[in-house]
């Protein structure tokens, strides 16, 4: 073949794909939520259900009751005004929960008047995302993941006054090489089975029982601040784990690697 035709060929290569990469971006679209009947629709759930893969669901401000919100398209994003803007509240025992690749809930206020689990990520559902959202009774575990690749940060998982389970963040045995970064405890803590996680840069205040309990190995344990708790502040098992700079007030770290 001449160098003439090898860049003809390579050149269509090269149009051809970066036209599958246009399609596809175009394809994914913003459905709208409002209170107000302003938006495509006016229930969480039902935006979810007409979504596509990919697709953005854009939620207003205001105050929303929901059904179990079932999540089965993959690298849907699920978009709140803001902590403070967007209310969500269950009327089952689980708020939102995550079947499928990439899921990404952001901008919540979840559980200001509602005793629920405020996410479940399903054993098959990987690298789904919870940003910047506010839990506020952790009742069932606020967070309870299965899925690999979890990644949890800039978020309140607990407010004072508000019920609260033991445990607002739990890693099943499952779920490993999760990421938990820059997220405010209050009056709970979390519990990790799994292995390969990094939990980092987190404040942890009051925790019922431990602040971070690890049952599983290789786990990554920095740059935590664990004050008050009622057992443990780290209570820590399993082999490789390391802790590094965390900052314990008012109860002792348990290391125990047998």
């Amino acid at each position: 073949m001449s160098p003439t035709s090898s860049a003809y060929y390579l050149g269509l290569f090269v149009c051809v794909t970066c036209m599958f990469f246009f399609i596809n971006d175009a394809s994914a679209e913003t459905i709208t939520v409002q209170t107000d009947g302003t938006g495509d629709y006016t229930s969480i759930r039902d935006a979810v259900n007409a979504a596509n893969p990919g697709d953005v669901i854009s939620v207003g401000s205001g105050e929303y009751y929901e059904y179990q919100i079932a999540v089965q398209d993959q690298n849907l994003k699920i978009v709140g005004a803001g902590i403070d803007a967007t209310y969500v509240n269950a009327y089952d025992s689980i708020l939102f929960r995550v079947y499928s690749n990439g899921v990404e809930i952001s901008g919540f206020s979840l559980n200001k008047d509602s005793n629920a689990r405020a996410v479940h990520v399903n054993y098959e559902a990987e690298d789904a995302t919870v940003n910047n959202v506010k839990i506020y009774s952790t009742d069932n575990y606020g967070i309870y993941v299965e899925g690999t690749g979890f990644t949890l940060k800039n978020s309140i998982v607990g407010v004072e006054s508000y019920y609260q389970q033991s445990y607002g963040l739990y890693l099943n045995s499952n779920s490993q090489s999760s990421t938990v970064e820059d997220n405010t405890f209050q009056g709970n803590g979390i519990y990790i089975e799994s292995d390969q996680n990094q939990i980092t840069g987190n404040t942890i205040s009051e925790p019922g029982n431990h602040g971070i309990s690890v049952q599983g190995s290789n786990n990554q344990i920095s740059g935590n601040t664990i004050a008050n708790s009622g057992d443990w502040s780290i209570n820590l098992y399993g082999e490789g784990n390391t802790l590094e700079s965390n900052t314990v007030t008012d109860s002792p770290v348990n290391e125990d690697t047998s």
